[in-house]
Order: C-alpha cells, then structure tokens, then sequence
C-alpha cells in the first residue's frame, strides 16, 4: 500500500498549533517507514524530529485516495542520506479520508453553470471548493433558488500544469451575500469515483501549496 517515493505530510500530534512538515519514504519494511529529513512547509528548513515523536500522518496512494494514519518517531540514522525511522502501522491502521471529510479549500477555478428548469447559463468562478461542493459567485441579475438543481463544468488547474474538466450535477443549498456580493453554496451530487479522486489531488495539492505559503490555517 504505502510504498517507496511517496510523500508524507507530518504534524505533531502533541502542538495544537504545530507545523506541518513534507517528507518522502526512502525506505519501508512491515514495522518501519524511513523517511529524508522533513522540511517545514513554511520555512522549508529541515527539522530532525525527536525520538518518540507522535505525528499524525498524510499520504495520497491507490489512485489519489487520501490516507490519514497515526505514527511515531523511533529513531535516525545516516545512510545514503540523513533519515528518520516511523513506526508503520500498517494497512489495517490506514483510515481512508472520505470526500465530504475534505478540506475545503479557499480557491478561484473557473466554472459554467445551467440550470434545465430556469434555463439558467452563465460562467462565473468560485469562492470556494472542496469534494462535497463549492461556493460560487453569482454575476449581477442571476437569481438562483435553493433546492434548484444544476449542472455544472468545473476547471481544475493542477500543480503539473495540467488541467482537468469535471461535469458534475449539483443542488443549491443555500444563497447568501458578503462584502455586497451574492454566492450560491452547491453540494455536488452522483459523483464518478474518477472524478472524485481527481477533486481529491486537486484539493491535496492545493492544500500543501498553502500550507507552504502560510495561508492555511488549522
């Protein structure tokens, strides 16, 4: 399941407001993953984590689905390279992160938008957007009911340059304003699991670009 190459997010389980910290798996067995000296996704200073560290873990693997797993530091050694020794929990202890648990991600993509009954179209952006859903912002004369139903093409620009072109049925939930503008919260509905694993890297790589940058708040 977790193999060589892939890379971990850390954070220590015992700071309410610790760092999260980007690592790879150099090398694994049953009871141990070995990692290269994580970086801090802020400062991108490696820290050498301390012996009987408990960190919880991120890792995206089978096909970009998301794992969280539990772990701790058992020691370090120099190799080929520095390395951390973690304890491997195993398949078993894996827990897959369903979509609607995601996070959801403060982000602009571009976006289309029909509604059959109202025989609504117009192209906007988003405010928001996450497996579940996004908010969208409405263009002035739009005028959107809750529980309308809709159709939608989504735009997902990727860290590898490039781009992914979701079409997936929604509902409106809810419309509301801010700073005197009007938004439409959308839950996204009857999504293929090819689609959703490419909101799931999409919203993964999202969320460790700003937690690089600092903008991502716990």
């Amino acid at each position: 399941m977790l193999k060589i190459g892939h890379v971990l997010l850390l954070e220590d389980v015992n700071q309410k407001e610790g760092d999260t910290y980007k690592c790879k798996v150099v090398d694994l067995d049953a009871d141990t993953i070995w990692i290269d000296l994580p970086k801090n996704m802020i400062t991108e200073r490696t820290k050498l984590l301390k012996t009987s560290t408990k960190l919880t873990a991120q890792v995206i693997i089978e096909e970009n689905n998301l794992y969280l797993f539990h772990t701790e530091v058992l020691g370090k050694a120099n190799k080929e390279i520095p390395m951390l020794c973690l304890h491997n929990p195993g398949k078993e202890e894996m827990k897959k992160i369903q979509r609607r648990q995601f996070v959801r991600i403060e982000t602009a993509i571009d976006l289309s938008l029909s509604f059959p009954q109202s025989q609504l179209r117009f192209a906007s952006i988003s405010k928001n957007f996450s497996a579940g859903g996004c908010a969208v912002l409405l263009p002035d004369g739009i005028l959107l009911k809750e529980k309308e139903v809709g159709e939608g093409i989504f735009v997902l620009p990727m860290q590898d340059g490039s781009f992914h072109y979701l079409q997936l049925p929604f509902v409106v939930k809810r419309i509301w304003k801010k700073d005197n503008l009007t938004f439409a919260s959308v839950q996204f509905s009857d999504v293929e699991e090819y689609d959703e694993r490419h909101i799931t890297r999409f919203c993964f790589e999202r969320q460790l670009a700003y937690k690089k940058k600092g903008l991502l708040k716990k």
